[in-house]
């Protein structure tokens, strides 16, 4: 064999490994690899762009801050970290996205996977809502929180929930400043 095709066919094995390793990425709970590994391998969107700069970013957040949630709460983070990396599958599917188009892609998924992985149900018990809302403030930098993109996000997971979030929400800030 020459070296060339030897290169080729080595190439190819880890092509397909790593071709494989990214359509199964998204099915590893509690896991953050596939934003670093697949998306931004592929993508080349750098710091700020989602893959590195927001999904990364915050998958990685959330399981640090894990055992601050309820087990309520973890149990949720590991269903919306699932979701979250199962719908940009889309995207990394789509060679032609560009990097704005896959963060609004990403993005806009977000309200949907909080919801369809019980958000709502972490505000039915106020004391779950209480320690959800004190753990989310360690994982969120307060520079994305107020965000209009985040801002809107946040009042569409709140009216898809009912008043049940807005009720701790509120709750919680009377509390905080009137003790």
């Amino acid at each position: 064999m020459s070296l060339s095709f030897k290169f080729l066919f080595l190439f190819a094995i880890l092509a397909g490994t790593f071709s494989q390793d990214c359509k199964n990425s998204p099915f590893i709970p509690n896991n953050c690899d596939y934003y670093s590994e697949c998306l931004e391998a592929k993508f080349h969107c750098g710091p700020t762009g989602y893959p590195l700069g927001y999904g990364g970013k915050y998958c990685k957040k959330f399981l640090s801050f894990y055992n601050d949630f309820t087990s309520e709460g973890q149990a949720w983070i590991s269903k919306t970290l699932l979701c979250l990396k199962q719908a940009v599958i889309p995207v990394y599917d789509d060679s032609s996205k560009t990097c704005p188009q896959i963060y609004n892609f990403a993005f806009d998924s977000h309200p949907q996977c909080y919801y369809n992985s019980g958000f709502c149900s972490l505000f039915g018990n106020p004391r779950i809502g209480f320690d959800t809302i004190k753990a989310l403030l360690k994982v969120f930098e307060i520079r994305d929180m107020i965000a209009l993109s985040s801002f809107k996000q946040i009042l569409i997971v709140a009216g898809m929930c009912g008043g049940s979030v807005l009720q701790v929400i509120m709750k919680f800030i009377k509390d905080i400043l009137i003790g």
